[in-house]
C-alpha cells in the first residue's frame, strides 16, 4: 500500500525535527571529564670531580625527551628524578633514583656503570628514566638503540667496542732531575768527614738512575801525637727501586784516595784507588712539585783496604765497612 501524501508529509517533518534537536542537545550535555593530569617531575643531576664532563641536568632531560617524545619534567616539582654521575678508577657510575607515583610508597633506584666513558652511562640512564616514566605517561618509548646494553639485577652495563679515537693509556715518560746533598761520612777516612755529593738523573716508570761526583774531605785523626788526614773523590752511579716516598738502592763508588799525615810512610805512593758497593736508603719528602728534600743514608763496603803507617806503626786502616748520611735536594728538570 503506497503512503499517503498526509503520510510523507509528517514523516519529513518528524526527521528535521530531529536533526535540528541534535545539535541542541549536544550542546546541552555536559563535557566529559578531562583525565587528569600527570604531575610533572623535577630532574636533579649532581656530578662528583671526576665525572665533571657527564650531561647536565638540561643534556640528560634532552636525552629522556627524545626517548618519550615528551618531556615530564618541571622545575620545582615536588616528585623527583635524582640522578648521580660518579668517576672511581677509571669506571663511571651513575645513581638513580625516581620517587614513587601518588598512592605508592616504592621508591625506584637503579645503579648503572660504564668502564669506559659517560656518553653511554648517559644514554643508559635516559632509557631506564624512560621506561620507568612511559607506563605511567601512557607514551610509547622511542626505539634509537645506539649500542647494546647488558641489564643485570638492576644494573645497566655498558659494552663499548674500542674505535679507532680511543683514548689509549699514557705512556711512562722519562723523568730528568738534578740533586746536591751534604752530609758526614764515618769510616771512609781516618777520621769522621764532610761528603759532599752533586749529580744528575732520569727515572721512568718506577725505576731511576743517578750519575753523581762525590767527595769525601776533612777525615782527620790524631793518634799519639800524629795526625794522618784522608780525602776521596770518586764517581758514583745509583741504581733505585721508586717505592714513594723511599727509594731502595745500590751505589757503587769508583775513585781516588789521597792520604796525608806526619811521617806517613805507607801507603806509597800516598794515592791509591777506592772502589765500593753497597745499598741505600732515600726518603724523600716533596714539598711543593718543584723542589724536593731528600735524606740519604748507605752503607759502603770497600773492595780496596789502605793501612796508614807511620815509622812502620799501623795507625790507620780501612774498616771492612762504612756509612754516610746526606741531606740534600732534588730538583725536576
Amino acid at each position: 500500500m503506497s503512503p499517503t501524501p498526509a503520510q510523507l508529509l509528517r514523516a519529513t517533518a518528524l526527521a528535521l525535527a530531529l536533526l535540528l534537536a541534535a545539535p541542541a542537545a549536544a550542546a546541552a550535555a555536559p563535557p566529559p571529564a578531562a583525565a587528569a593530569p600527570f604531575p610533572a617531575l623535577a630532574l636533579e643531576v649532581a656530578r662528583d670531580k671526576g665525572a665533571a664532563k657527564c650531561p647536565d641536568a638540561a643534556a640528560l632531560q634532552k636525552r629522556v625527551v627524545g626517548r618519550l617524545a615528551r618531556n615530564p619534567f618541571e622545575a620545582g616539582a615536588s616528585r623527583k628524578v635524582q640522578v648521580s654521575f660518579a668517576k672511581k678508577k677509571k669506571v663511571f657510575s651513575a645513581r638513580l633514583v625516581i620517587d614513587p607515583p601518588p598512592g605508592s610508597a616504592k621508591v625506584g633506584a637503579r645503579d648503572l656503570i660504564s668502564a669506559k666513558a659517560c656518553d653511554e652511562l648517559a644514554d643508559a640512564v635516559a632509557i631506564a628514566i624512560a621506561l620507568t616514566l612511559g607506563p605511567e605517561l601512557d607514551a610509547p618509548l622511542v626505539a634509537r638503540p645506539r649500542r647494546p646494553l647488558d641489564p643485570t639485577s638492576g644494573t645497566a652495563r655498558v659494552v663499548r667496542r674500542e674505535g679507532p679515537d680511543e683514548a689509549k693509556p699514557a705512556k711512562p715518560k722519562l723523568r730528568w732531575y738534578l740533586h746536591a746533598g751534604l752530609g758526614a761520612g764515618f769510616g771512609l777516612t781516618p777520621g769522621p768527614s764532610m761528603v759532599a755529593r752533586v749529580g744528575a738523573g732520569a727515572g721512568i716508570a718506577g725505576w731511576r738512575a743517578t750519575l753523581s761526583l762525590v767527595g769525601d774531605f776533612l777525615g782527620r785523626k790524631d793518634v799519639d801525637g800524629v795526625r794522618v788526614e784522608g780525602t776521596i773523590v770518586a764517581g758514583e752511579l745509583e741504581l733505585c727501586r721508586d717505592l714513594h716516598p723511599v727509594e731502595l738502592c745500590a751505589v757503587l763508588l769508583a775513585g781516588d784516595s789521597a792520604f796525608s799525615g806526619d811521617g806517613l810512610t805507607t801507603p806509597e805512593p800516598s794515592s791509591v784507588g777506592w772502589v765500593s758497593l753497597g745499598p741505600r736508603v732515600n726518603v724523600i719528602w716533596a714539598s711543593n712539585p718543584s723542589v724536593a728534600l731528600l735524606f740519604t743514608a748507605d752503607l759502603d763496603f770497600p773492595f780496596v783496604r789502605t793501612r796508614f803507617r807511620v815509622e812502620d806503626e799501623v795507625v790507620w786502616r780501612t774498616p771492612v765497612a762504612a756509612g754516610t748520611f746526606t741531606l740534600g735536594a732534588r730538583i725536576p728538570l
